[in-house]
């Protein structure tokens, strides 16, 4: 992070888990950025309800995704199950937040959507960037999750999501913030992939170095095949050096 420099001014949030921020930047609760809607679920004994063409995203579909955007879901629902149980669909670009089991899986809509009660919908107002907020609530996915509320498992209310409190730099400067991020982000992705697959290749070779050294593929005292071999009569086995014994 040195090679990135911090902002000339920065002023108190006004919010102590946040602490301060650049001085032309506004702090402000999350309703006045967003329209949050929440979602529902039409009855499972209705087979007319289910299986349609609504993409139906439940917190499940959000915490299996590995890219920012969704646009499919386990399950489907149709317009009258959508009309039945008062759900709405939301526009592409709404952020998508799994406020139960667990808090804090988010995705953006690529196409209109439907979602269950365990998500809530983000739809932007004119002036706020959704891959800024995106990157913004994700990094506070902590302080969401403090905010839960209950027994069995922890729910983020609408009232609660929506008097979080979120950062709203200027938006040309929020579009320039998304932009640094979906490229720096992308590179590392990058090179995580890149280690990742260097692993599993030095994993694969140390499993077949082992199997060569164990079989007798191996003399580890050459680092060469052994001279002379013979069929050892087992047939995954194959060929072992001359001198061994296979009992």
């Amino acid at each position: 992070m040195s090679r990135y420099k911090p902002y000339p001014n920065y002023k108190p949030s006004g919010v102590e888990w946040l602490g301060d921020v650049p001085e032309h930047w506004e702090v402000k609760p999350i309703k006045r950025a967003f329209q949050i809607i929440g979602g529902s679920t039409p009855k499972a004994g209705d087979p007319t309800f289910w299986d349609g063409d609504l993409v139906w995203v439940t917190p499940a579909d959000l915490s299996k995704l590995e890219s920012k955007w969704i646009d499919d879901s386990g399950r489907k629902i149709t317009l009258k199950g959508l009309a039945s149980c008062g759900s709405h669909l939301v526009p592409p670009g709404a952020i998508i937040l799994s406020t139960r089991a667990p808090i804090g899986s988010m995705a953006i809509a690529s196409k209109q959507l439907c979602t269950n009660q365990g998500c809530k919908s983000l739809i932007p107002s004119r002036n706020a960037n959704t891959d800024y907020f995106a990157y913004y609530l994700s990094a506070c996915v902590e302080q969401l999750s403090v905010r839960g509320k209950g027994t069995t498992f922890l729910e983020l209310s609408g009232d609660e999501l929506g008097a979080f409190e979120g950062i709203a730099p200027p938006p040309s400067e929020q579009s320039a913030i998304a932009a640094f991020l979906d490229r720096e982000t992308s590179r590392i992705d990058a090179l995580v992939e890149k280690k990742r697959r260097f692993i599993e290749l030095l994993r694969e070779k140390r499993q077949a170095l082992i199997t060569a050294a164990v079989t007798g593929k191996l003399d580890v005292r050459t680092g060469k095949p052994y001279p002379k071999y013979k069929p050892s009569g087992v047939e995954w086995l194959g060929d072992v050096p001359e001198h061994w014994e296979v009992k």
